[in-house]
Formats: C-alpha cells, structure tokens, sequence
C-alpha cells in the first residue's frame, strides 16, 4: 500500500498543535499500510487500530477544545463526525478481538479495508471539515 505523504500546501490548517496531531495521525495511517505491505497478522492489525483510537481520542479532545474556545459555529455536526468515526472503529476492534463479522476475510482483507477506510476519511476530512473552522 502506498502512504500518504503530508502536504503542507493541501493539509495544512495553521495551527500549529493541530497540524502536528495531524501528521501524526497520517504516521500512524502509514502504519496500517506497511502492515499491509508485510502481510502481517492479527495481533500486528490490532496493535496499529489500538493506538490509532487512542491518537484519536487524545487528538479529537484537543480539536474540539478549540472549538468551544473559539465558539466554533459547527462545532455540534463536527464533534458527530469525531464521534461517529471513532465508534466505527472502536466497533472494528472489538470485531476483531471476537473474530465476530470477520469470519470469511483474511486479516489482510481486513486491514486493507480499515486502510482504504482511514485514508478516505482522514484526508476528507482534514481538506474538508476541518478547513472550515
């Protein structure tokens, strides 16, 4: 799988903590991809959702502390984005503690699709609903 590669001139929103959190969660993207590339397993695939949830908790709270502070007028639909994406994939990973839904893919066709997933709604998401704020 390809990574992504961070571009300042398409990604980048200007504020600084943000940014960083950003690319930081493009690295651990990046992650999912070179697993893939290395046909890794189970335990590899959980590790990498794992720690992109927890990222993602820890960024989403930092993002959306910024909103009330500046009185973000989305800040409602936004925080719903934050929230829906973040229990699709706390609902991947107990799928795959369970082997429950998962019983005909490989952990390959699973980490692909988490991949595919992540990067459209990662990269939609910092060009698009984040831009606005």
């Amino acid at each position: 799988m390809q990574a992504i590669i961070w571009d300042d001139s398409k990604m980048m929103l200007g504020i600084k903590l943000i940014d960083e959190q950003h690319k930081h969660l493009l690295e651990i993207t990046n992650l999912l991809a070179t697993t893939i590339t290395k046909n890794s397993q189970k335990k590899d695939l959980l590790y990498i959702i794992n720690k992109f949830i927890n990222y993602t908790i820890f960024h989403f709270t930092s993002e959306e502390a910024l909103f009330d502070k500046v009185n973000y007028v989305d800040s409602k639909n936004h925080k719903k984005e934050h929230s829906e994406f973040l229990n699709r994939f706390k609902e991947t990973q107990s799928k795959l503690k369970k082997d429950t839904s998962y019983a005909n893919l490989s952990v390959l066709d699973i980490a692909q699709n988490t991949y595919e997933y992540l990067v459209k709604w990662v990269v939609t998401h910092i060009l698009g609903s984040d831009k606005k704020y």
